[in-house]
């Protein structure tokens, strides 16, 4: 009889133990913290700024109206420098 009521016991925690899980994955579709950021960032679309960039000729652009223009990818790289001594244009 004891042994009985240790497994019914034994499956009602495992089975609370599934749902809670199954609840906080969200049905068990988001694993990791970098899968809920990413459904997150899907879910509400921020809006991306349209910022005038330099390229390296040094004529300035706006990012939105060149990724316009030939439908493509487009990788961005934004560098930060710090001169110590001289810093030249």
């Amino acid at each position: 009889m004891f042994y009985n009521k240790t497994i019914v016991a034994s499956v009602v925690v495992l089975l609370l133990a599934v749902i809670a899980v199954a609840a906080i994955t969200e049905g068990f579709e988001l694993l990791t913290s970098e899968q809920a950021r990413r459904q997150d960032i899907a879910r509400r679309q921020p809006s991306v700024q349209n910022p005038v960039l330099t390229n390296q000729f040094g004529q300035a652009f706006r990012l939105g109206d060149w990724v316009k223009q030939g439908g493509k990818y487009v990788i961005v790289d934004f560098i930060y420098t710090n001169c110590q001594t001289l810093c030249r244009s």
